[in-house]
């Protein structure tokens, strides 16, 4: 109180408090007071309210002896502990009281007197049978608001075969509902309970307690007239004989699963005594060894159900192999669960003979993951014969074998087929057929042999299909013709991955316009078609996990309903521009994308790709924190840190960057101007090159055929010194000279000309002056001269004439130790005869 009021006194002070941080202290205060409340002397007990009742929670705390309660408390637990003795020192008007798996052996009925409120009491697990091998009488007798009793044991040391139960030993509980406890050999609950007892429960059970009774009398549980459920669990039970249950009117659910020795033979007898009892469910699995031949399950076991309010029949591990020919006509009618799972059925014409399953809305023939057919030696090896001639004389079951057509149960609405290793290759090889007229809505049938699934038609009601880890590799898209309206589709831990690399199969989806949720994770998928989703536009959960996905190679732009995308465990180091974008399309819910443990890198070239997840807006990454990425020294980088990863990578990869961007300059600069050196170092071959080109591509290849007998190269400035004399020659030696001002094409460039008439004249005399040098067109002459001879595989065709100048400019321009003549200013007479004389010699 005074807390409250100093608490007080603080929010006096002039502080502004929004509301909602007023009410956040208020409750974490009550809270704070409630779990405060003094209930025991015991500080580690927790104390709480359960149904406006003050329970103390003591339980587990090695405790030897039992603290001390407030009167108010009215629940409490001191189970888990070491307790020897019921305490004494309890509120009397508690009502609720566990006192299980301590040490208590030996109770006193005294003290137990002393609590006449209890409605609940838990005093299982402390070997009380191993104490009290033979109980007092009476001994819960003052117990008379007492509605459930906890107090089965399993002490290994007791041996329940020759034990009874102690003469009016649960006398005085009149108000006694549901009771658990040790089933004892000799099975007397006459005399043990009163004949008007109101027991609606009884369960007597191996598990977590002691229970061995040979056989069910006709009398054995005659006394529980009121019980609507019992269950006789692994008890051990060998036979049960007619009438056992006769009296049992108001039964409602029994369960005698893990009798092993019992055999379907036992059947026959149970259902006789209830075919006019309230039964709602019976659970009869594993009362069959799993070892032996195979059984049928004969019409004789279930007939006496007919006409019974049956809702739930369990028969698992029995091993059932079949059902006896017409047997689904004599079941029930009011039959809703039929549960014939773990057996080893084989096909038979009992899988068209549904039908008479009238309002049968659940199916279970899978086999559980953890059932294992064992061959105990031991055990009964009761069996049936399997082997059935009678002929199918139903009209409408004749015409349904005859087309292979199964009618499903017209209100079946759940089939489980999970762990049977149907093979529908070779049982289904043409196809699944079912009867139109069904209600399936969900088929389960994961864990078989599904290689290649066939068609399945008549399924028009499916929204929800398993048939993960089926080995399958292909499929085609008319696998769900049919169903339209399929809302979860699994195909995981399969072998997909191929059938998926290939763009035509974008199709395979395409029936399934409502598919909600799709799983595709574990099935080795590299690659899917880009418009594989185009069809699917209201899928909004897809699992991809566990495969070997490394980019988004499949557009997700047209599903706009798309809430979660699982990529983990897959190959992703880092998605492409083309990825992220395939991601960004805009939605109206943000996308949850889980891409945990992918082998991501932190580098410059996955900066991108952070930057994208951190700047996302339509989209969130789940359990960002657990992602890593690798840097490119090997340290791992935290990508719940992602702001800090992106700065540390923009100032490192900027730096990179700038070195990369100078060296590439650097690099094409280089490459330019060898380029450029190359080009200028042989120039004159590069444009002798072109125009010979461009001489090929217009006039064609054709064998030489010289125009001219000699190309004159002059410079202009001493056309008179030359031409005059050269024309006398070119008469007086019958030659035909190539004059560049008369032979030249008029409208072609001068260049191509030089070259097209250097090429068509045998001989080139080139008249070198200090003028000539200084031409340019000269100079492409002398080159374009030079270019010809190397083409032509000789350098005979040139003659160079050296006008003026010295013998250095000759071999800097002509580059070559050629014999030249030396034209003589003095006497220009020696010079003509010798240029004769050489014509004569080139013409030759």
């Amino acid at each position: 109180m005074q807390n409250w009021i100093l608490l007080e006194r603080k929010n006096s002070i002039p502080i502004m408090m929004s509301a909602a941080t007023v009410s956040v202290l208020l409750v974490a205060f009550l809270a704070t007071f409630t779990f405060a409340l003094p209930c025991s002397s015991e500080l580690r007990c927790k104390c709480y309210h359960v149904s406006n009742m003050l329970t103390a929670d003591c339980s587990n705390l090695h405790l030897t002896k039992s603290p001390t309660f407030t009167e108010n408390v009215r629940r409490i637990d001191l189970s888990y502990n070491s307790l020897f003795e019921i305490p004494m020192n309890m509120p009397s008007e508690i009502v609720y009281l566990n006192i299980g798996l301590n040490n208590i052996k030996y109770p006193q009925k005294s003290t137990l007197a002393r609590y006449r409120h209890l409605r609940w009491l838990y005093i299982n697990n402390n070997c009380l049978w191993e104490g009290y091998k033979i109980w007092p009488s009476r001994f819960f007798e003052k117990l008379t608001k007492l509605e459930v009793l906890i107090m089965n044991d399993n002490c290994p040391s007791i041996d329940a075969t020759q034990m009874s139960y102690p003469k009016e030993g649960f006398y005085g509980l009149s108000s006694l509902k549901h009771v658990r406890m040790n089933g004892l050999g000799q099975g007397n609950f006459g005399d043990a309970f009163e004949k008007n007892n109101s027991i609606e429960v009884l369960i007597l059970s191996q598990d977590g307690g002691n229970c061995v009774i040979p056989n069910i009398r006709n009398d054995t549980l005659s006394v529980f007239r009121k019980a609507t459920n019992i269950t006789l669990h692994d008890c051990d039970i060998r036979y049960i004989h007619t009438g056992a249950f006769a009296k049992l009117s108001e039964l409602v659910h029994l369960d005698i699963t893990e009798n092993k020795d019992l055999t379907l033979s036992v059947l026959t007898n149970i259902t006789y005594d209830l075919r006019y009892s309230k039964i709602k469910k019976i659970v009869a699995d594993k009362i069959q060894c799993y070892n032996g031949l195979s059984l049928i399950l004969k019409i004789e076991h279930i007939i006496n159900l007919q006409n019974s309010t049956l809702k739930e029949l369990s028969l698992t591990g029995n091993r059932i192999a079949l059902l006896e020919n017409m047997l689904t006509m004599y079941l029930p009618k009011s039959l809703k669960y039929l549960n014939i799972g773990d057996n080893v059925l084989i096909f038979g014409w009992y899988v068209f003979m549904g039908y008479f399953l009238s309002n049968l809305e659940r199916l279970d023939v899978a086999h559980s993951e953890d059932y294992k057919q064992d061959f105990n030696l031991e055990c009964n090896y009761y069996s049936n014969s399997c082997d059935q001639k009678e002929e199918i004389q139903h009209p409408i079951l004749k015409n349904a074998i005859q087309n292979q057509t199964y009618r499903l149960p017209p209100k079946l609405k759940h089939i489980n087929i999970a762990n049977q290793r149907i093979n529908l290759e070779t049982d289904f090889g043409h196809g699944v057929q079912f009867y139109s007229k069904n209600s399936l809505t969900h088929l389960y049938a994961s864990g078989n042999l599904f290689y290649n699934i066939p068609e399945f038609s008549g399924l028009q009601h499916l929204q929800y299909a398993d048939l993960s880890n089926n080995f399958c590799s292909n499929f085609t898209k008319q696998v769900f013709r049919d169903m339209n309206v399929l809302s979860f589709l699994n195909l995981s831990r399969n072998y997909l991955g191929g059938i998926l690399k290939n763009q035509a199969s974008f199709d395979l989806f395409k029936f399934l316009p409502q598919l909600k949720t799709l799983d595709l994770s574990i099935n080795t998928i590299t690659h899917m078609p880009e418009k594989l989703f185009i069809f699917t536009n209201s899928i909004e959960t897809l699992h991809l996990s566990n495969n070997e996905i490394e980019s988004i190679s499949f557009d997700l732009s047209s599903a706009m309903q798309l809430r979660e995308l699982d990529l983990s465990f897959n190959k992703i180091v880092m998605l492409d521009s083309d990825s992220m974008r395939k991601l960004d399309a805009p939605r109206e819910i943000p996308l949850v994308i889980n891409m945990a443990n992918n082998s991501f890198m932190c580098n410059c070239g996955s900066l991108e790709f952070l930057r994208w997840m951190k700047s996302s807006k339509n989209k969130r990454f789940l359990n960002l924190k657990n992602y890593e990425c690798s840097f490119e020294n090997g340290t791992k980088g935290d990508l719940n840190k992602l702001s800090q990863i992106i700065t540390f990578l923009e100032k490192d990869c900027w730096s990179y960057a700038a070195v990369i961007a100078i060296a590439c300059v650097l690099f094409i600069l280089t490459v330019l101007v060898v380029c450029l050196g190359i080009c200028y170092r042989y120039r004159w071959k590069l444009r002798y090159l072109y125009y010979a080109g461009r001489r090929t591509i217009f006039t064609g290849y054709n064998m030489l055929e010289y125009h001219f007998d000699v190309f004159v190269s002059y410079a202009e400035s001493e056309r008179q010194m030359f031409i005059p004399n050269l024309l006398k020659l070119e008469g007086h030696l019958n030659l035909r000279f190539c004059i560049h001002s008369r032979n030249f094409m008029p409208g072609v460039a001068i260049h191509e000309n030089i070259t097209n008439a250097i090429h068509y004249s045998k001989h080139t005399v080139c008249f070198v002056s200090k003028a000539f040098l200084k031409s340019e067109y000269c100079m492409y002459e002398l080159q374009m001269a030079k270019m010809e001879g190397i083409s032509r595989g000789t350098e005979d065709n040139l003659l160079i004439v050296l006008v003026d100048g010295d013998i250095q400019d000759l071999h800097r321009v002509v580059n070559t130790n050629r014999v030249y003549l030396e034209y003589n200013k003095d006497h220009p007479e020696e010079f003509w005869n010798a240029f004769e004389h050489a014509l004569k010699e080139m013409s030759s």
